[in-house]
């Protein structure tokens, strides 16, 4: 079992800015050098959101074109968007995983990254230890 920490106390009030528990992940562009992003742990999400910003260096010109689906997303704010989910690959803890990821374009490229359930969360044992400012995960494929 794997241990991250986060240095924040998580508040748990709306709006979450800054009480988050963040990983980082490795992005792999086909150009140039690899580079890590903060990302949310989001155990609520269904599907993992990443800022547009990050298309280009997944080879996507767009996300609203050979996407796998669409759907509707609500934020914490009643804020409603369409998302095009694609199937990319990112790093954690050294491995790569393949993941479906949801990019919101009308949302811009300043959303946070979430990292969710499916080909994330569901790949691993997990749990949080909040007072203790910890994630403990073991990747069980």
């Amino acid at each position: 079992m794997r241990t991250l920490t986060f240095t924040d106390d998580l508040i748990y009030e709306v709006p979450i800015d800054t009480s988050v528990a963040t990983v980082k992940i490795r992005i792999h562009p086909a150009r140039g050098q690899p580079y890590e992003v903060d990302a949310v742990l989001d155990t609520g999400a269904a599907v993992s959101r990443l800022s547009p910003s990050l298309l280009a260096d997944f080879g996507i010109a767009r996300a609203d074109q050979g996407y796998d689906r669409t759907y509707d997303v609500r934020a914490a704010d009643n804020e409603t968007a369409t998302a095009y989910v694609h199937r990319v690959s990112i790093e954690f803890d050294g491995r790569m995983l393949e993941i479906d990821a949801a990019f919101l374009p009308d949302w811009g490229d300043d959303v946070m990254n979430l990292l969710g359930l499916k080909g994330f969360l569901d790949r691993m044992i997990c749990g949080f230890e909040h007072r203790g400012h910890s994630f403990f995960y073991s990747l069980i494929s």
